[in-house]
């Protein structure tokens, strides 16, 4: 999420250092900051706000420990599936200017068809 989305002046305002973390929350919506290499806002209404210890090995042997919020760590996970999947499709985008929606929309359904086709393919082969 970007800043200028509408996130809250407190928290665009909070200047993070690396690995720390803050939180806002407004109802069941929960708007939580993260900085790793760069600030990340995540708006979310699914999970409790609650951190996982992450450890972070360096040259020579030592370990640092810090808290990453669980939705940070949730994205991250499930993201990774949408990349394949989206790397998967693109050498056979068929999506044209000339086409009208409904037709892009149809190429794409079969295009999702086909992937998942060869997806059950390859578990059952």
């Amino acid at each position: 999420m970007r800043l200028n989305r509408g996130v809250p002046k407190e928290l665009a305002e909070i200047e993070l250092s690396e690995r720390q973390s803050c939180l806002v929350r407004k109802g069941d919506m929960s708007l939580v900051g993260f900085r790793d290499r760069r600030h990340v806002y995540v708006l979310t209404t699914k999970l409790p706000a609650n951190f996982i210890e992450k450890t972070v090995y360096h040259k020579g042997g030592h370990e640092t420990y810090y808290l990453k919020p669980k939705h940070i760590h949730h994205y991250n996970e499930s993201m990774g599936d949408v990349d394949a999947v989206d790397q998967a499709l693109e050498p056979y985008n068929c999506a044209r200017k000339s086409y009208t929606w409904f037709k892009k929309l149809g190429l794409h359904i079969i295009h999702r068809m086909l992937l998942n086709a060869n997806v059950f393919y390859n578990i059952y082969k």
